[in-house]
């Protein structure tokens, strides 16, 4: 499989990344009562059709994954994906609710305006990101239902999450154009420019 990108250009995404993942925690803080801090942890991009070979994915047969759908100049699919059981401890260390998927959602949405705020500031094209929904199912299932064509980029981000008595691996997908993602990837964004639904 050729890479689309250069290992420059993975680099920038990456620190591009690495800073949404700290706007994320920081959102995550003020929300959460335990706190969350997240860390990038590996980085890898394939095409749809060649997904899960060769990419950073979660290897479980069920996933708690919040999809969602975002829009505009930079437009696709995002999946953050946890084991349900970690996801489960994730809720139940911030306040209590009684509506734990709910919960779940509202944490999932903060990180994925994060992380997707921070690449699309560095091309100034403000994106709406849906709400999330969720999907019970496998990564590959999951990705497989959005019905994105094959040659669709895969990039792939395993991160950890970790609060009071949590530390857990938490999976970023999104599916991309491979144009976008290489304007992606030149770029480098300083303003958040994902807004939520």
């Amino acid at each position: 499989m050729t890479q689309p990108l250069s290992p420059v250009q993975l680099e920038s995404l990456r620190a591009q990344l690495a800073k949404g993942a700290r706007r994320s925690s920081e959102d995550l803080q003020q929300r959460h009562a335990t706190g969350s801090r997240l860390s990038v942890d590996a980085l890898s991009l394939c095409p749809l059709a060649d997904f899960p070979r060769g990419a950073v994915c979660d290897e479980g047969d069920l996933v708690a994954g919040a999809v969602a759908r975002f829009e505009g100049r930079a437009s696709g699919t995002a999946l953050l994906a946890v084991d349900p059981a970690d996801a489960l401890a994730w809720v139940r260390g911030g306040a209590p609710t009684e509506d734990p998927i709910a919960r779940y959602l509202e944490l999932a949405e903060r990180v994925l305006v994060g992380c997707l705020g921070t690449l699309a500031a560095g091309i100034r094209a403000p994106v709406a990101l849906a709400q999330p929904v969720l999907v019970e199912d496998s990564v590959v299932g999951i990705l497989l239902g959005t019905h994105a064509p094959s040659d669709t980029l895969v990039l792939s981000v395993q991160l950890t999450l970790e609060g009071t008595g949590l530390r857990v691996p938490v999976f970023l997908y999104a599916l991309v154009d491979a144009k976008l993602l290489t304007l992606l990837a030149d770029a480098g964004g300083d303003d958040e420019a994902v807004a939520g639904a």
